[in-house]
């Protein structure tokens, strides 16, 4: 392909990235459990509260919430209100990451990583989503950027270190990931003073680093230490971590899983994408070792530090916690492709062009632009009720969406819409509801959404004991069942 017709292929990509994010951001789907419990933080606090440990096993960075709370203070407490901030993320992210690439890899590589990010569904997803991921994936992507522009040789050095002090104390209070990044950072700046045998002013990175370390102690002891190694974050996440010396075949197939997960994460589910992306990333990173070593610490580093992290049970691998490192793997596997395309023989170039749009067609939300990606969408079990003509003293909800069902009848902008729900009761996780239905005289329904298998034999077995099930809708994970006594 000529460079003219690449040229337009990669405006194709961006502008695909945009239209993407934007028909997600517009489909409006209901705010889930995590989302509905920032919400509800944002609702219950000020500005200067914010800054505390938040309530509802919620975690997230100050400089994040006041964002969301002047977007909820200007344009109400609506889905796309509380999600303008994660979508205009997303968006910069393309662009942000396109000038990375253009720094690093040449025109013909970097369509491949691009149209990963572009399309790629956890990429798409997490921009229409009220939590801090997409922020951290820019955050982290704008700190790259910064590096790969302002050379350390030639900038004024007060211009540098008063750069990177303000940013990078800015990036710590924005994004709690963004230390992984800075990490890299400040090490691909030392190597290269290292290199050039300018170690006597080594300084000009030491200070912004120090100040960095300080910004993140005092974040860390204010707001991260009192939740970090709370039970529920360490039970939640357990099967997220690593083993730090794995004893037996099941802990090294654990984590091989887990750092599979990483791969099918950041560009394919299926077998051809995953060993594709494999082979791109170890060509990638040889390519990167031998001929840009500085550039390994700036991508490579910080997944590093991420993996012995999860190691030592301090950071989760979970998807959305690992958002912010995907690009870097990303350019990683830009650097394989370029060397791929180096190959003589016209055949074999087309063959891993061919390989490179399956892959990105297997991992894409291209989907959503024909079909409604509905999740969890309690709001359509909320309408069954009302036509059912439920009142809220006869609807059990599960605690499970208890949030989202307290955001949707007690802060939404149509809140009263769901009025006659208002008095319902929500349940708690260890509700026993055989005892909650043993007195009841009426017709009762209850309200689920992403109710696991295992929990929805559990409750049903409980309720049967006194009751009979004489209704029932389900539609995008939402489940609503009505029960009536069994002498009705």
């Amino acid at each position: 392909m000529s460079e003219k017709y690449l040229k337009y292929f990669i405006f194709f990509l961006l502008f695909i990235g945009i239209i993407l994010r934007l028909t997600y951001y517009f489909q409006d789907y209901d705010l889930i459990i995590d989302e509905a419990n920032i919400a509800r933080n944002l609702a219950e606090r000020n500005f200067t509260e914010l800054c505390l440990p938040l309530k509802y096993e919620q975690y997230a960075p100050p400089v994040f919430l006041w964002i969301e709370k002047l977007m909820s203070l200007i344009f109400g407490f609506g889905e796309k209100a509380l999600r303008l901030y994660p979508l205009l993320c997303g968006m910069a992210a393309l662009f942000v990451f396109y000038k990375i690439l253009i720094l690093t890899l040449t025109r013909k590589a970097i369509w491949y990583p691009l149209a990963l990010l572009a399309m790629g569904v956890i990429y798409v997803k997490y921009s229409a989503q009220v939590k801090q991921y997409m922020p951290d994936l820019l955050i982290g992507l704008l700190l790259i950027w910064a590096a790969l522009s302002m050379d350390i040789g030639k900038v004024k050095r007060n211009k540098f270190i008063l750069f990177w002090v303000i940013a990078g104390s800015v990036a710590v209070w924005s994004s709690m990931s963004s230390v992984f990044i800075l990490a890299g950072v400040g090490t691909y700046y030392a190597w290269q003073l290292w290199a050039e045998k300018k170690w006597k002013v080594g300084w000009i990175i030491l200070i912004p680093i120090l100040i960095w370390i300080g910004n993140f102690l005092i974040y860390y002891l204010l707001i991260l230490k009192p939740q970090i190694n709370s039970d529920y974050l360490q039970n939640y996440h357990d099967e997220y971590f690593l083993f730090l010396l794995p004893g037996s075949k099941e802990e090294w197939i654990h984590n091989g899983n887990r750092l599979l997960s990483i791969v099918r994460q950041m560009g394919g589910f299926t077998f051809l994408p995953v060993i594709f992306n494999i082979l791109l990333l170890l060509i990638g990173t040889y390519q990167v070792i031998k001929g840009k070593k500085e550039l390994i610490w700036l991508f490579g580093l910080p997944m590093l530090l991420v993996i012995v992290a999860a190691a030592m049970r301090q950071y989760s691998l979970i998807e959305r916690l690992i958002l912010f490192m995907l690009p870097l793997a990303l350019v990683l596997t830009g650097f394989g492709m370029q060397k791929l395309m180096e190959m003589k023989s016209a055949v074999l170039q087309i063959v891993v062009v061919l390989v490179a749009l399956v892959s990105i067609y297997n991992a894409s939300m291209l989907r959503i632009l024909w079909q409604y990606e509905g999740f969890h969408e309690i709001t359509f079990g909320m309408s069954y009720l009302k036509q059912q003509k439920v009142n809220g003293s006869h609807l059990y909800v599960h605690d499970g969406c208890g949030p989202a069902f307290i955001y949707y009848t007690k802060l939404h902008p149509n809140k009263s819409e769901w009025e006659e729900l208002n008095s319902a009761k929500i349940l708690k996780w260890d509700s026993d509801y055989a005892v909650e239905t043993k007195d009841t005289r009426d017709t009762v329904y209850f309200l689920y959404t992403g109710l696991p298998h295992e929990e929805k034999i559990k409750r049903t077995s409980q309720i049967e004991q006194n009751m009979k099930q004489v209704d029932y809708f389900e539609k995008y994970v939402c489940y609503v069942y009505g029960y009536a006594p069994k002498s009705y």
